[in-house]
């Protein structure tokens, strides 16, 4: 695991891009979430108008089941992924690359049937929607006050 985490290190200094993927266990829970360079994924293909190089998915898979023989299963995600909507550092949507709804976190779910990672229920009460993000039976106010949700009541108290 040192050696991984060094390698991580000098990959993440180099300002490359990098792939996100995320290891599940039997029960589809997200176990951990380790970052390769994107160029492991290259994918050189050369065609009559030139070479082009595409993204392989299967290569990172097949690189850390490599590099860790006895993990879990591993499932490429995309940083700064929320609710099939990719946002720039600033925080907005900024039509990046999207996979699989949101970015896998460490406890989250990922669902094979939908083919979508969400994050852990945060109250019994809360429901998925339809892009995989947890919803609380009734909406937050919208103004300028800050309000934390109580489950007891099934209300937003003011913080």
């Amino acid at each position: 695991m040192v050696e991984m985490g060094l390698w991580l290190s000098a990959t993440l200094s180099s300002g490359d891009v990098m792939a996100y993927f995320a290891e599940i266990d039997d029960t589809n829970t997200v176990i951990q979430v380790l970052v390769i360079e994107d160029k492991v994924l290259e994918k050189k293909q050369i065609l009559n108008t030139g070479e082009i190089i595409t993204e392989d998915s299967q290569k990172g898979v097949d690189f850390l089941n490599d590099m860790f023989p006895d993990s879990g299963t591993w499932i490429q995600s995309t940083k700064g992924t929320r609710g099939g909507v990719h946002y720039g550092s600033d925080g907005e949507p900024d039509g990046g690359k999207v996979l699989r709804y949101n970015t896998a976190n460490i406890g989250g779910t990922y669902d094979p049937t939908a083919d979508a990672f969400y994050s852990p229920n945060p109250y019994p009460s809360w429901s998925l929607d339809e892009n995989f993000i947890w919803q609380p039976p009734t909406p937050m106010p919208e103004d300028d006050k800050a309000y934390d949700w109580n489950e007891e009541t099934q209300t937003w108290d003011e913080a």
